[in-house]
């Protein structure tokens, strides 16, 4: 008896929900059984169109960028100052401050040369490798240890040579082809 008025619960909450449904215009069926979401058609499911690029050597995402601020009235903002410049790059790519001498490098000749320069020693710093490795370390659930056991040595042997792989890995090739080798 006690199944029923559970089966009959969930039963009618179930058709409450579909009757919200169907009233509010969440889903709606079209022609012959395809789902739409509102009134247009999902963007996942249109084909992928190529935009075409302005300029030669600037970038698409550039152009993108250029055509969003326009429709939103916006004017795009002017370039960094080459210490500020250089200051995003190195926390964004080692999680570091960068050097004395990096900055006053910059600043004495903010050109192209410099700025790839900068770049390709942030890329080959160890600190890269530390970095972007802990992503990979997170998502595989990498520990030393084994938690809260204290009663016990919980250490897991030779986790470190994991961890020292992804390093290793990131460090020897910064353009993200990333082999695991021994």
């Amino acid at each position: 008896m006690a199944y029923r008025n559970i089966e009959a619960k969930y039963l009618v909450s179930a058709l409450r929900c579909a009757a919200r449904m169907i009233i509010f215009g969440c889903v709606t069926m079209i022609g012959s059984g395809g789902v739409s979401y509102g009134q247009s058609k999902h963007w996942a499911y249109e084909a992928p169109v190529r935009g075409a690029t302005g300029q030669p050597g600037k970038h698409p995402i550039d152009d993108i960028l250029e055509n969003k601020w326009k429709e939103a009235g916006l004017e795009p903002p002017e370039l960094a100052a080459p210490r500020l410049w250089v200051e995003r790059a190195a926390y964004t790519l080692t999680g570091l401050p960068p050097s004395l001498e990096q900055i006053r490098r910059i600043e004495a000749e903010p050109n192209e040369e410099t700025w790839q320069g900068l770049i390709d020693e942030f890329l080959s710093s160890t600190a890269y490798g530390e970095r972007w490795a802990r992503h990979w370390m997170d998502v595989a659930r990498y520990a030393d240890t084994q938690g809260y056991n204290f009663d016990r040595d919980n250490r897991y042997p030779f986790a470190y040579t994991y961890r020292d792989l992804l390093i290793k890995s990131f460090h020897s090739r910064p353009t993200g082809k990333h082999r695991f080798e021994g």
